[in-house]
């Protein structure tokens, strides 16, 4: 896929697909063109070259659309309405009822001032909230913890992993390592020519295992990621990958219980 603005390319030979339970964050400096991939995948921008298919289609009609939950950078809200007519607004749009459970979880109280006067915080979280109150099955996230405190990002993570073992699919864009480190199954550089990790082993511990204190570990090159059924690391040499496992595992008083080694992970 390709796409270019007047003789600017933003971005060239851009090929990645995203599965049902698998989360790809798309990385790279200001300027890589992020942002622009999110909006050439709702449809907001065409390609110049190549195609992009959405939900087993070119096109998104309404049906399609309504399976599709999207974070944008500027969290695209109406500041002059108020958080209880937006999120009342949202159930009638995709026929459901206001989620209790998830406003809960996000800490979110809705009001009836225009959303103007709240924090960049409290925007971001009903910004998420309106990206999965109705179970999308794709998720199109970009910066998504912008803004976010600590404890805020913890409840994010949680719905994000909830939604990859109900099977959506999750593509995201982050400046934050540990959005990365936490979520991603696997991560593409616009800053690079696009290429798959060489090699990556998936385990699993007798415990949970601290990611972000764990990819503090990490030889250089390496990248360690939580996923649905373990932990998956990638790096260079596949004679390494056993021995790095162990010892991060180790690190945190913990034993590696499976260990597989892909090619191409």
């Amino acid at each position: 896929m390709r796409f270019t603005r007047g003789k600017t390319t933003i971005l060239e030979s851009v090929a990645l697909s995203v599965s049902p339970g698998e989360a790809t964050a798309l990385v790279g400096p200001n300027g890589s063109g992020k942002t622009t991939f999110i909006k050439l995948s709702t449809g907001f921008l065409r390609p110049n070259a190549g195609r992009i298919e959405i939900l087993g289609a070119r096109s998104l009609g309404p049906k399609r659309r309504r399976r599709l939950g999207v974070v944008w950078q500027d969290r695209g809200l109406p500041l002059s309405v108020s958080s209880e007519r937006w999120i009342s607004h949202l159930a009638k749009l995709y026929s459901t009822v206001v989620d209790a459970t998830l406003l809960s979880e996000l800490g979110i109280s809705p009001s009836r001032h225009p959303m103007r006067y709240l924090s960049g915080g409290e925007q971001q979280r009903i910004a998420i909230y309106g990206a999965f109150a109705h179970q999308p099955k794709l998720l199109l996230l970009d910066e998504p913890t912008v803004g976010l405190d600590d404890e805020s990002r913890s409840a994010f993570y949680a719905l994000v992993r909830e939604r990859l073992r109900q099977g959506s699919g999750v593509l995201f864009t982050s400046h934050y390592s540990q959005d990365v480190a936490v979520l991603a199954n696997r991560i593409v550089d616009l800053n690079r020519e696009h290429s798959d990790v060489t090699v990556a082993a998936l385990f699993s511990v007798n415990g949970v295992l601290d990611v972000f204190a764990a990819s503090a570990l990490l030889p250089d090159g390496y990248q360690l990621v939580s996923t649905t059924n373990g932990y998956r690391l990638k790096g260079d040499d596949p004679t390494q990958l056993l021995t790095i496992a162990s010892n991060l595992a180790q690190s945190q008083n913990l034993e590696v219980l499976n260990f597989s080694v892909m090619n191409n992970g």
